[in-house]
C-alpha cells in the first residue's frame, strides 16, 4: 500500500472518532432558552389588575368564549365546553393544568385586553 494513502487513511480515521467523542451523545446536553414577547407579559398582567374582569368573546370558529377572573386564574367557557380554570404561566399566557388550553391576550392602546387567542385540540373546533 502506498504509504501516502495510509497516512492520510490514518488521519481521517484520526478525525471522524474524534468528531464522533466530541459530539454530545444526547439531547438533554442542549441548552434551550425560551422567552416571552414582552408584549404578551404586559398583557397578562394588565388582565390581572383588572378586578371586573367579565367579558364574553365572539371566537373566528363562530362560537363564544366567557372569561371571568377568578382570584390569581381566570374560569373561561369555549363553546360548549366545560367551564375550565386557567393560571398565569409567568410567560403571558394563562394555561390550564392539564395543558390542553392557553390563552393569550392583547391589548389596545388604553391599555385594556381587547382581542384574545386560544390554543386548544382539534377535536374542540
Amino acid at each position: 500500500m502506498n504509504p501516502c494513502v495510509r497516512t492520510l487513511s490514518f488521519v481521517l480515521l484520526t478525525a471522524a472518532a474524534t468528531a464522533a467523542f466530541s459530539a454530545p451523545d444526547t439531547p438533554a446536553e442542549q441548552r434551550v432558552e425560551v422567552t416571552a414577547a414582552r408584549g404578551l407579559l404586559a398583557a397578562a398582567e394588565a388582565v390581572l389588575t383588572k378586578r371586573d374582569l367579565d367579558a364574553t368573546y365572539e371566537m373566528s370558529t363562530g362560537r363564544r368564549m366567557t372569561v371571568a377572573l377568578a382570584g390569581d386564574a381566570l374560569r373561561v367557557r369555549y363553546g360548549r365546553q366545560k367551564l375550565t380554570t386557567l393560571r398565569h404561566d409567568g410567560q403571558g399566557r394563562f394555561v390550564s393544568s392539564d395543558g390542553l388550553l392557553s390563552l393569550e391576550f392583547e391589548l389596545d392602546r388604553a391599555g385594556d385586553p381587547h382581542a384574545v387567542r386560544l390554543s386548544m385540540p382539534n377535536n374542540w373546533l
